[in-house]
């Protein structure tokens, strides 16, 4: 998710003509992990000082998959970095969204399970007390 939001905010920002520093700056107030918006001040300060984006995202490789990295490195040469990160964009939403399907394609059987428990425990709760007060009542 939060390289969809990095990669739709930054395209966004770079098809505006703002500037990459400050279109690294605002992208990593959008992002809500600690890590991404470091490593988005980090590559801002770098781009400062003549790095490129992709260089400078490419030493936090945990949070940036080579993928990502050369699609960034691609643009900067094609002058491109946009429309790129906005094709980087649709892939990563596209996979959340089959994540979130799937996800909840495996809950429900698991949902289904827990509320047949409980409503075994409370008809057995239910049922238990008057068994024994039949039984209770038999005996006398």
């Amino acid at each position: 998710m939060n390289l969809a939001r990095f990669s739709r905010t930054l395209s966004g920002l770079l098809k505006t003509d703002i500037p990459v520093v400050q279109s690294l700056n605002v992208t990593s107030d959008v992002l809500n992990n600690v890590h991404y918006r470091a490593s988005l001040r980090e590559a801002a300060e770098h781009i400062k000082t003549g790095e490129t984006i992709s260089k400078s995202l490419a030493t936090h490789p945990r949070l940036y998959p080579p993928l990502v990295i050369q699609m960034i490195m691609v643009g900067e040469r094609s002058g491109n970095v946009d429309s790129l990160l906005a094709e980087i964009a649709e892939f990563y939403e596209q996979q959340v969204d089959n994540v979130l399907n799937n996800l909840s394609s495996i809950i429900e059987p698991i949902l289904i399970l827990m509320l047949g428990g409980m409503v075994g425990g409370i008809a057995l709760a239910v049922i238990t007390p008057m068994y024994s007060l039949t039984e209770a009542v038999a005996e006398q």
